[in-house]
C-alpha cells in the first residue's frame, strides 16, 4: 500500500526548495518520543514550493519600490497600506523584512494574477505527487502562515471550479492542519474563510468539503494570529446549517510556552506537545496516551518558560499591542514590529 503522503506548506519569506529538512526532523524526532516505529515507515513527505512566483516582483522592489507600490495601488491597496510600505522602502532596518517577508502577502493579497500562478503551481505539485502511484494514495496538508491562506485558495478553487487538476478523485485529505492561521487576514472580496469549502464534512447533504479532520493551532504570543484570528463556529450540533458538522472533526488549540524567542516559528509549533500530540493522534488514529499524561507532559514542556528562561521574550513579545483586530496595514506593522524584537532577542541571547 502507497504510504500517507505530509504535504508540507511554507509561509512568507524567502524560501527556497529544500525549505523542509528541519520541519521534516521536528515532525519525525516528535514522532519518535511515542511510536517504535519510524515516521517513513507509514508516511512520506511531499515539500511544495510557491516562492518563486513572487521572485520576480521581488527584484523590482529591490530596484523600484515605487513601481511596485503602484502595481499594488492600481490592484486595489488602499493608502495607508502604502504609505507603510514606503516607509519600510526607506528603512533599511525593515526593507529587508519588506522585500522577503511582508511583499509576499501583499502581491499574494492583492495582485490577483500571481495568486492564480501560486494556486495553479501548487494544483500541480500536489496532483503530480499524488498520482505518482497506481492507486491514489492518502495524504494530509500541513501550512504555517501564508501558507494557511495560500493553501485555502488552493483546495477552494479545486473544490468549486473544473479549471485545477486537484478533483473528487484524489479524495481529501484526511487531515488538514493550520499553523498560525492568517487566512481571515488575507480575505478578499470574493472569500469567506468560515463559509467556504475549506472545512470538515457538514451534516447538511450535497456540500463540498475539503478534508475529514482540521486541526488549527495558534501560539499565545504569536502576533501573525492576533489580527482576524481564525475563530470559526463550526460544531456538530451548531443551529446554523453552514457551522454545523457531520462529525466533530474541527479543533482548535491555543499553545503557550517558549522554547526560544520566536514563537511565529513553524519548527517551534511543532516541537510543542500541545500541538504535535493531536497532529499524531489524527494521523494515526492512536490516542498516543491518556489526557492527564499529555498534560503533564505539556507542562513540563512549559516549564522553561515557568522558571524564567525566556521571560524577557516573553514580556518584549506581549507589548506589541494589535490596536486594530480588522486592518491588513496593521498586521503588517505589527508583524514588522515583532520581526525587530525577535532579531533584538537572538542578539541577546
Amino acid at each position: 500500500m502507497a504510504k500517507h503522503i505530509i504535504f508540507l506548506v511554507h509561509g512568507m519569506g524567502d524560501t527556497v526548495p529544500g525549505w523542509s529538512s528541519p520541519v521534516q526532523k521536528a515532525i519525525t524526532d516528535a514522532f519518535a518520543q511515542y511510536f517504535d516505529r519510524p515516521f517513513g515507515d507509514d508516511f512520506a513527505f511531499k515539500e511544495l514550493n510557491y516562492n518563486h512566483v513572487f521572485q520576480s516582483h521581488i527584484d523590482k522592489w529591490r530596484e523600484n519600490a515605487e513601481a511596485v507600490l503602484n502595481q499594488l495601488e492600481v490592484s486595489g491597496a488602499d493608502s495607508d497600506l502604502l504609505d507603510t510600505l514606503l516607509g519600510f522602502s526607506e528603512d533599511s532596518a525593515n526593507d529587508a523584512f519588506a522585500s522577503t517577508h511582508i511583499l509576499d502577502v501583499i502581491l499574494y493579497r492583492f495582485m490577483r494574477g500571481i495568486k492564480s500562478q501560486v494556486i495553479a503551481h501548487l494544483s500541480e505539485q500536489m496532483v503530480g505527487k499524488l498520482n505518482e502511484s497506481a492507486q491514489v494514495p492518502p495524504y494530509s496538508i500541513i501550512c504555517h502562515s501564508l501558507g494557511t491562506a495560500v493553501m485555502h485558495d488552493v483546495l477552494q478553487a479545486n473544490l468549486t471550479t473544473d479549471h485545477f487538476p486537484l478533483s473528487t478523485a484524489h479524495g481529501v485529505p484526511r487531515l488538514y492542519v493550520t499553523l498560525a492561521n492568517v487566512s481571515r487576514v488575507l480575505e478578499d472580496s470574493d472569500t469567506d474563510v468560515y463559509r467556504s469549502a475549506v472545512r470538515p464534512e457538514l451534516a447538511l447533504a450535497n456540500k463540498p468539503y475539503a478534508c475529514e479532520n482540521f486541526l488549527s493551532v495558534a501560539h499565545e504570543l504569536d502576533p501573525f494570529t492576533r489580527v482576524r484570528p481564525f475563530e470559526p463556529g463550526w460544531r456538530k450540533g451548531d443551529p446554523d446549517p453552514l457551522n454545523n458538522l457531520a462529525f466533530d472533526a474541527y479543533r482548535g488549540i491555543e499553545i503557550s510556552g517558549l522554547r526560544g524567542v520566536n514563537p511565529h516559528d513553524l519548527e517551534h509549533y511543532l516541537d510543542n506537545p500541545a500541538c504535535h500530540i493531536p497532529l499524531f493522534r489524527l494521523l494515526t488514529n492512536n490516542k498516543i496516551m491518556e489526557d492527564g499524561e499529555m498534560t503533564t507532559l505539556i507542562k513540563a514542556y512549559e516549564k522553561d518558560t515557568l522558571e524564567g528562561k525566556f521571560d524577557a521574550a516573553r514580556d518584549a513579545i506581549k507589548s506589541i499591542e494589535v490596536d486594530d483586530q480588522a486592518s491588513l496595514d496593521t498586521a503588517v506593522k505589527r508583524w514588522a514590529d515583532f520581526q525587530a524584537m525577535i532579531k533584538k532577542l537572538k542578539k541577546e541571547d
